[in-house]
C-alpha cells in the first residue's frame, strides 16, 4: 500500500478488494459457502434421523427403559451422562455452526458496503 506524505497532493491511497497486488475477496464466494453450509445445517435443526430432535426423542434413556434394579440403576445413570455429553456437544456445534455462517456473511456485506461506499456494487 503507498504511504501518504503530509503536503503530497491527492488522497492516500486506501486498500480496497481488489489491488494491483493480487489481493482480491471473492465477496460471492464468501456468500455462496454460507449458504451452502447453512443448507447442510438445515437437517442437523430439522425432525428427521440425525437432527439435534431426533436425539432428543429416541436416545434420552429414562430410567425406565433400563430397570429399576440396582445394576440397571447405575447403568442408566451412565448412559444420562453420555446423553447429557454428546446433547450438549451436538447442540453447541450448531451454535457456532450458525456463528460462522453470520460471521461469513457478515464479512462479505462489509466487504460489498466498501465496495459501494467508493462507488462499486455488491456482488452476489
Amino acid at each position: 500500500m503507498a504511504e501518504h506524505n503530509p503536503g503530497e497532493y491527492g488522497p492516500p491511497s486506501w486498500p480496497v478488494a481488489q489491488d494491483a497486488n493480487g489481493f482480491d475477496v471473492k465477496r460471492g464466494k464468501l456468500k455462496t459457502i454460507a449458504t451452502s453450509l447453512e443448507e447442510d445445517l438445515v437437517p442437523v435443526k430439522g425432525v428427521g434421523s440425525g437432527s439435534v430432535m431426533h436425539m432428543e426423542q429416541y436416545c434420552n434413556v429414562s430410567a425406565e427403559h433400563v430397570g429399576q434394579w440396582d445394576a440397571a440403576q447405575d447403568l442408566h445413570k451412565v448412559l444420562a451422562d453420555g446423553y447429557t455429553a454428546i446433547h450438549t456437544g451436538y447442540a453447541e456445534f450448531v451454535t457456532r455452526c450458525e456463528g460462522v455462517i453470520a460471521a461469513v456473511r457478515a464479512g462479505a456485506g462489509g466487504y460489498d458496503q466498501g465496495e459501494i461506499s467508493n462507488g462499486g456494487k455488491e456482488q452476489a
